[in-house]
């Protein structure tokens, strides 16, 4: 009782420290809501902008796991891992389970000269999951740059609009961490 305790307000702390870190070095403000959700360019109106949602719904994948929607990423987790009630701010969102098994998912603006590896290099959350080399690997139709360093899977893609970097971080179960991985690589989709 006592261990899963100081795990969870272990994993709190690391949130928190993401949060006031904030994810890359040069973060630009996103368009579109605070919390989350779809971030529109604003043309086209709501007929246009409905009829696209519907048909991004249709052919986004699903699991019957926890759906976030967060900006243009679309992602299920595992039924009882626990959502960070900080969750947001920053462009940061975090979902945890008592044996350390975690989804970090960090949302920043793109600068103007933005370039993916660049970004990567100076980014506090891929320090943090200490990426190594990296790889192109596609999910879902997109490509992703990722390193895996046995205990921290790390993969970043950029929009238009943002950068997006996911962190699978596996804990002491690993059952656990098998589920929530599988999980996320099936349903990770960026529209």
């Amino acid at each position: 009782m006592k261990v899963k305790h100081i795990v969870s307000i272990l994993c709190l702390l690391i949130a928190a420290a993401m949060i006031f870190a904030g994810c890359g070095a040069e973060q630009e403000p996103l368009a579109g809501s605070e919390n989350g959700g779809s971030v529109s360019s604003g043309q086209g109106g709501e007929e246009q902008s409905s009829e696209s949602s519907q048909a991004s719904a249709a052919q986004r994948p699903t699991a019957g796991g926890v759906p976030a929607e967060i900006y243009d990423l679309c992602v299920e987790y595992p039924e009882g891992m626990t959502e960070n009630e900080y969750n947001g701010m920053l462009g940061v969102y975090n979902y945890y389970t008592a044996a350390g098994t975690d989804l970090n998912i960090c949302v920043s603006g793109l600068s103007a000269d933005f370039e993916l590896d660049a970004y990567i290099a100076k980014s506090v959350l891929a320090s943090n999951s200490g990426v190594g080399a990296l790889s192109d690997r596609v999910i879902n139709g997109t490509t992703w740059r990722v390193s895996d360093n046995g205990k921290k899977l790390y993969m970043a893609a950029a929009t238009d609009d943002a950068v997006y970097e996911v962190v699978l971080t596996r804990g002491s179960n690993a059952a656990e961490y098998e589920k929530m991985e599988d999980m996320v690589l099936e349903t990770l989709w960026l529209k």
